[in-house]
């Protein structure tokens, strides 16, 4: 079973669904807020690659898959506050047209060294974390 089996809040916009289901490769936006999600398996973001916003909060996810950035190279908006997510994997670095993420209230203590790599980067909010200046890994 996957979350487009359980959710509650799956928006289809932008996309041509039929009556026969939902094609996760039309997907350009998707929002999972606030359905208690534990976690966004890779198997299941390797279903929707052409997302450009991804709403995914006030769910219970502790963790990214590592090549999360490979799964969704056409990420613009990435929205994960209030969650349970300790760091974000190095991958979200390969997100070159990433604008806007929306981590706040979440676990965090550190960011991706190479985070500076989304050069498309307008956007960050990190609010509610246990963010240090320095950390050594």
């Amino acid at each position: 079973m996957t979350w487009f089996d359980c959710v509650s809040g799956v928006s289809l916009a932008h996309t041509h669904s039929s009556d026969s289901g939902v094609d996760g490769k039309l997907l350009t936006e998707l929002n999972l807020d606030s359905n208690k999600l534990p976690q966004l398996t890779r198997e299941e973001l390797q279903t929707v690659p052409n997302l450009t916003k991804l709403e995914a909060s006030c769910n219970r996810i502790c963790e990214l898959p590592d090549d999360f950035g490979e799964l969704l190279p056409l990420l613009t908006d990435l929205h994960i506050h209030d969650n349970l997510l300790t760091k974000l994997p190095d991958s979200v670095a390969k997100l070159c047209q990433l604008r806007v993420l929306d981590a706040h209230n979440n676990r965090l203590c550190v960011l991706p060294e190479n985070i500076s790599q989304c050069a498309e980067l307008r956007w960050v909010l990190l609010g509610g974390n246990q963010l240090e200046r320095t950390c050594s890994h």
